[in-house]
C-alpha cells in the first residue's frame, strides 16, 4: 500500500485474503493481516496515478522530495526510498547511482528484471500470446499461486522462450496484397474466427482443437487455390499461413501451459508443410480419429513443401 502510495479507503474494493500474523503486538495480540494480489494494487495505483506514466512520474516526483530530505539529514539517520520493487530512479546529480536497478517496464508482464531481460529475446507477438494465456491461468488461483508474479511467471516463459519454435512471422508491411485466391480465403478465415472450434480427445486422452468439419470443407479448397495461384514461397503459401493461425488462435487458442508438460501450441500444425514420416501419420496426428478431415486434408498436403515440425522450411 505504503509503495503504490494508495490509501486504505483506496483499497476497500479490491479483493484481499485475511490471515493471522504470527507477530505478536503489545495490546493487540496476533492481528489480522490483509494480503493484496500485487497486480491488484497496481492497477489501482495507476488508475489512481493517470495509466504507467502517471505512476512513474508521481513516484519520481516523490523520489525527487525523498533524495533532498535526506541530504539534510546525517547519515545515519537517512531512510530508503519506500517504492515497487520494479521502482529505479537515477539521481540527476549522479546518474550512475547504485540505486538504480533497470529502466521501469510500462510492461505489466515484465514487473521483474528477469522479466525484462526475458521480453527482449522475444518476438512481440508471442510475449503477447505467451502473456495471455498466462493471466488467463492466474484467474484460476485466486488464492495468488498463479503464474503472474515472479518467480512462477519467470519459470513459464523462459520455458516458453525454448520450448515454443516458429519460422520467421512476416511483418504487417509483408502482408500479402487482394488476388481473387487471397480474398476468398480471408472470407472463409472471418467465418473461422468464430463458433466453429470443436474440442476432441485422441486415444491417450490429450484433449486438442480443431475446425469444424462444415468450415474446413471450405477452407482446404480455399487453401489448395491460394496455392495454385501463388505458390507455396513468401509470395504465396508461406506468408499466407500466418493468416490461418491467427484465425485458429483467435477462434479457440494456441499456445498453452502446463507445469509438468510444459508449452504447447495448437495452432502451429496450419504452419506445418510435410514433414518426416508418412502421410498417414502426420495427418492422423494433426486431425486424430476424424477420417474425413484427414481424407479433405490430402490434397491440400501434397502440395506442400518439406518443413520441419516448426513449420520451418528445409533447403
Amino acid at each position: 500500500m505504503k509503495q503504490y502510495r494508495l490509501t486504505k479507503k483506496e483499497m476497500e474494493s479490491l479483493t484481499c485474503t485475511k490471515q493471522t500474523s504470527r507477530r505478536y503486538l503489545p495490546g493487540q495480540g496476533n492481528p489480522d493481516m490483509h494480503l493484496y494480489q500485487e497486480r491488484d494494487v497496481e492497477r489501482r495505483a495507476r488508475e489512481k496515478h493517470g495509466g504507467p506514466s502517471g505512476l512513474k512520474s508521481k513516484l519520481d516526483e516523490l523520489y525527487d522530495l525523498h533524495v533532498a530530505k535526506q541530504a539534510q539529514k546525517s547519515a545515519d539517520k537517512r531512510t530508503t526510498f519506500t517504492a515497487p520493487q520494479w521502482y529505479s530512479r537515477e539521481s540527476a546529480s549522479n546518474p550512475s547511482s547504485s540505486t538504480s536497478i533497470l529502466p521501469v517496464p510500462m510492461d505489466i508482464w515484465a514487473m521483474t528484471p528477469a522479466l525484462q531481460e526475458l521480453k527482449k529475446r522475444f518476438p512481440e507477438w508471442l510475449w503477447t500470446a505467451v502473456n495471455k494465456h498466462l493471466d488467463h491461468e492466474e484467474n484460476k488461483h485466486p488464492d495468488g499461486s498463479g503464474y503472474f508474479l515472479s518467480p512462477p511467471r519467470s519459470k513459464a516463459v523462459k520455458a516458453a522462450l525454448k520450448e515454443l519454435k516458429y519460422p520467421d512471422r512476416p511483418t504487417e508491411l509483408e502482408r500479402l496484397p487482394s488476388s481473387p485466391s487471397f480474398n476468398a480465403l480471408r472470407e472463409v478465415l472471418h467465418r473461422g474466427r468464430r463458433d466453429v472450434v470443436r474440442e476432441y480427445e485422441n486415444q491417450e486422452g490429450d484433449k486438442s482443437f480443431s475446425w469444424q468439419l462444415s468450415f474446413v470443407r471450405d477452407l482446404f479448397p480455399a487453401l489448395e487455390a491460394v496455392v495454385r495461384e501463388h505458390g507455396t514461397d513468401k509470395h504465396g503459401w508461406e506468408t499466407i499461413r500466418w493468416e490461418v493461425y491467427d484465425a485458429f488462435a483467435d477462434a479457440a487458442m494456441s499456445v498453452e501451459y502446463t507445469e509438468d508438460i510444459g508449452w504447447a501450441d495448437h495452432a502451429v500444425r496450419w504452419l506445418v508443410g510435410q514433414t518426416s514420416g508418412s502421410t498417414k501419420q502426420r495427418l492422423r496426428a494433426m486431425w486424430g480419429d476424424d477420417r474425413l478431415a484427414v481424407h479433405l486434408s490430402k490434397a491440400y498436403d501434397a502440395m506442400l513443401p518439406r518443413t520441419d515440425e516448426y513449420g520451418r522450411i528445409e533447403p
